[in-house]
């Protein structure tokens, strides 16, 4: 079973100017077309666990276990195979979870082959994954995706990741919105709402991006990765790498805060402490790579964490009825977050289309 959802620490409700008094009024959890036994009421800690507790465990865990459909859906032939026993996993790789078609150099537009080792473009810039929208659009819609995993792996089709075996999750994603009620009226808006990333599996949502770039090692057939890292994004890849038994080099300035350093080492993975800047890590990985024979997951260094992080923007339009919000505030860090959202919203419009555009 997943951990409880936890309420927010009361440190967290006096920040917003709530008190315990208004919890139930100030946080609720959205789901998309959820019903009132899906919304929750943090107001107690026995009904914190309510969809978790009443949930099936594969539908809520398992990412290859999902698109189930409802007697009144459809859902495309294709996909059915999805719906994983052992005895299916066989048939699921003989499919194609994806509709990428390639990968592109996001500066000159020159296009690479998807499904071989790829880091940077020739030209020295971040690669793309690119997809057949069209396709995506024909075999996948809104009436089914509800009842797709409740993990970011509901957006396989847009995903890079081809076999359902190659996944590496650990349930990260579709994490809740938090209408902040108080807050917004302090601002002057009725429709203020906080994504909660700090409930995916490392603290994080770094552990979208390295979901998806581990699973793409393990399809790719990559055996060690290496990154540069300060903190969450090294806690991510040493965790989703020893779920995949993959071999993890950390490197990391000597000043790094002890949780992440004990969290990395914990996790089984090659942690080195830098006398210097997290540019200094950085060199290191870059200048022993080839020889080591490691896949760096630096940032903006290989196509797959982008991917994993664009989903932020699916779930975001899709828990908000398919409408993009006026403004998204969004904390950058390194970039490729805030990349990955504004692909998604790209593939969005360019696809099935999102009801409304926010402002830019």
């Amino acid at each position: 079973m997943p951990p409880a959802i936890k309420a927010p620490p009361e440190a967290l409700y006096s920040r917003f100017g709530a008190s315990r008094a208004t919890r139930q009024g100030d946080w609720n959890l959205l789901w998309p077309n959820a019903g009132s036994s899906e919304l929750y009421n943090l107001a107690t800690d026995q009904s914190e666990t309510k969809d978790h507790a009443n949930a099936e465990p594969d539908r809520v865990r398992d990412p290859t276990a999902a698109f189930v459909a409802s007697s009144t859906q459809t859902v495309p032939p294709k996909w059915q195979t999805l719906r994983l026993g052992s005895a299916q996993k066989s048939s699921v790789e003989k499919n194609e979870m994806t509709t990428v078609t390639h990968l592109e150099c996001s500066i000159t537009g020159e296009r690479y082959e998807a499904g071989v080792i790829q880091n940077l473009s020739t030209a020295g810039w971040p690669l793309l994954v690119r997809y057949d929208l069209a396709k995506a659009r024909d075999n996948w819609n809104r009436d089914w995706l509800a009842n797709g995993p409740r993990s970011m792996w509901r957006y396989a089709p847009v995903l890079p990741v081809s076999k359902a075996a190659s996944i590496v999750s650990l349930g990260e994603g579709w994490s809740p919105l938090l209408k902040l009620k108080r807050t917004g009226a302090h601002f002057g808006t009725k429709d203020l709402w906080l994504k909660d990333e700090g409930i995916n599996p490392t603290g994080s949502f770094k552990a979208r991006g390295l979901s998806c770039a581990i699973s793409m090692c393990v399809e790719l057939g990559i055996k060690k990765v290496a990154i540069p890292s300060a903190g969450n994004a090294a806690s991510a890849l040493a965790a989703y790498a020893a779920a995949a038994g993959l071999e993890a080099h950390i490197f990391m300035p000597q000043d790094v805060p002890q949780s992440n350093f004990i969290e990395c080492k914990s996790f089984g993975a090659n942690v080195t402490l830098v006398d210097g800047l997290i540019s200094d890590c950085a060199k290191i990985v870059a200048s022993r790579k080839d020889e080591e024979g490691w896949f760096d997951v630096s940032t903006l260094k290989e196509p797959y964490r982008i991917e994993g992080k664009k989903t932020m923007a699916y779930e975001l339009v899709e828990q908000m009825q398919w409408r993009v919000p006026d403004v998204i505030f969004y904390p950058t860090g390194g970039g490729v977050g805030i990349i990955g959202m504004w692909k998604a919203f790209a593939e969005i419009k360019n696809s099935a289309g999102s009801g409304r555009s926010g402002r830019r």
